[in-house]
């Protein structure tokens, strides 16, 4: 009889586009191959590179040989959430690998989404640089008021217009 061998399914894929799809604050997400899950639940390791300044050139002698320091920077997160389902292997097979992939789409859509980005908007929210927050939105000119003064601050900041977002409900 040969060999009888079943490929991995991988789900990570289809679970990033369910979360890219679903999640508002997505976009917001840095490269993730920068951040690594620290040896405990509750930290990153973050690569953090620093580098010299430039130099002048020299006629005869060109560019001056410049030093680059990498070092890892474990951080705390400040969260710590999850959950865990038991999903008997055989249903999963029976269902064509329905079982999981459902399950595990669901949960990050219906479940982990909307914690995400209501805990993201919290934290950003509570940001002293972040003034509009801040402001009493109580008014269709004062909401006008504050997102001129914060245009006119991202402008003065140089912030790039793709890199503008705006988070604000339907009533305001």
């Amino acid at each position: 009889m040969p060999n009888q061998i079943e490929l991995f399914a991988n789900y990570t894929p289809i679970l990033e586009e369910v979360y890219k799809t679903t999640s508002l604050t997505s976009h917001l997400d840095g490269n993730p191959s920068l951040a690594r899950e620290g040896a405990n639940a509750n930290e990153l390791i973050i690569p953090m590179l620093d580098m010299q300044g430039l130099a002048s050139y020299l006629r005869n002698g060109g560019y001056v040989s410049g030093e680059v320091t990498l070092t890892n920077e474990t951080v705390p997160v400040n969260f710590d959430r999850g959950r865990m389902f038991s999903l008997d292997a055989m249903d999963n097979i029976e269902t064509a690998n329905l079982a999981f992939g459902r399950l595990a789409g669901e949960f990050i859509r219906t479940k982990v989404v909307p914690e995400m980005d209501a805990f993201r908007l919290a934290t950003y929210s509570g940001m002293p640089e972040i003034g509009a927050a801040t402001a009493d939105l109580t008014n269709g000119n004062a909401v006008l008021a504050a997102l001129r003064a914060t245009i006119n601050q991202m402008d003065e900041d140089e912030v790039p217009y793709d890199d503008r977002f705006l988070f604000i409900t339907p009533s305001l």
